[in-house]
């Protein structure tokens, strides 16, 4: 027949405890690679060259698509809606318009009497990247030496507040 096996509560918080220490685990590897990524940044920073980029001076264009999609709804409620406007011929309301846009950052800047011109790629709405520009009004390009050489890092941290 069926063999029945019942925990004990000693079984129980056995296997809780181990299910905490692999959380445990698995966090304190996350915490040490994110640390390690910040580390690293911040050491490039404190040995590459600072270049001074006023931001109105960066160039943006602009390349998006919209995608269309079928809206995926939760609960009930939501599914009788999309039942609804398909029978009334209202299929049109159950699908959602998103638009992707990838703006390209040109800056042109001199240093060490050489002419460079730099690009940057940025998943964010023209318009809510202008309008951080005008707020920001300037940033940092850091230019990697030693280790870091051929590496640039244009400063947009100020966005992530």
């Amino acid at each position: 027949m069926f063999l029945k096996h019942t925990l004990s509560l000693a079984d129980t918080f056995i296997f809780l405890g181990i299910v905490a220490i692999i959380a445990i685990i698995f966090s304190i590897i996350d915490y040490r690679k994110s640390s390690v990524e910040y580390k690293k940044k911040e050491n490039f920073r404190d040995t590459a060259i600072k270049v001074l980029v006023q931001l109105n001076e960066v160039k943006i264009t602009t390349q998006g698509f919209t995608e269309t999609t079928k809206e995926i709804k939760s609960n009930h409620w939501n599914r009788s809606e999309i039942l609804y406007n398909s029978m009334t011929g209202n299929d049109h309301k159950n699908f959602i318009t998103t638009k992707h846009c990838y703006n390209t950052l040109w800056y042109n800047f001199k240093h060490d009497g050489k002419n460079y011109k730099q690009t940057f790629i940025i998943d964010m709405d023209v318009y809510n990247l202008k309008i951080w520009f005008e707020v920001q009004k300037e940033t940092y390009l850091y230019i990697g030496t030693g280790e870091f050489a051929n590496n640039l890092y244009l400063d947009l941290e100020f966005m992530n507040r």
